[in-house]
């Protein structure tokens, strides 16, 4: 009996797989991009009385809210708080549509400025060049936005050829101690 059990957890384990989760969103020089990281949390964990709760909770989006981020003026602000909620649409089973919960979270302001955010985040620029299952997809060109307190104290342009030089393995994910190196090889 305990083999079958295990057997059992075995192959209901190789059936697992993770869900991608709803990314929060930059808007940088006009062009929309996901992160890989969910700023707002830190901010929460302070504050978590300010956080969403009404919101559908689900696999792809265990944080119960998407964040819409901004850059304006060399510095980075949350322009909107979205929610996942039920949509009413006949003949659908169940449908769910964004809904904004920024006044509630910021009633005085129409933008609020995340001076918490010290990072290196790096930007698709442009059109994507191609798709490679498995690693995602590549673009032309890349940005790499070094900020601090909130504040772009430093951009570099970069192109995918530049980007494949230096990170032959996988330049499609770069861990945290890449963008470090990444930053170091662009200041010269």
């Amino acid at each position: 009996m305990r083999n079958l059990f295990s057997i059992i957890i075995f192959f209901i384990s190789l059936s697992s797989f993770a869900t991608v989760q709803e990314k929060d969103i930059l808007i940088f020089n006009g062009e929309v991009s996901e992160l890989k990281n969910y700023y707002l949390e830190e901010y929460f964990e302070l504050f978590p009385e300010k956080k969403p709760k009404e919101g559908i909770i689900s696999s792809n989006l265990w944080r119960g809210y998407r964040a819409i981020f901004v850059a304006l003026d060399k510095q980075i602000f949350l322009v909107d708080l979205e929610i996942r909620v039920k949509e009413e649409k006949p003949n659908v089973l169940f449908s769910t549509t964004w809904k904004s919960v920024f006044d509630e979270f910021s009633p005085e302001c129409d933008k609020f400025l995340v001076d918490w955010i010290d990072d290196l985040i790096i930007l698709p620029k442009g059109e994507a060049m191609d798709y490679e299952p498995g690693f995602g997809v590549s673009f032309k060109n890349y940005s790499l936005l070094n900020i601090k307190n909130g504040q772009i104290v430093d951009l570099k342009d970069f192109s995918l050829k530049f980007l494949k030089k230096h990170f032959t393995k996988c330049h499609v994910f770069l861990r945290k101690e890449d963008l470090f190196i990444l930053n170091e090889i662009l200041k010269n």
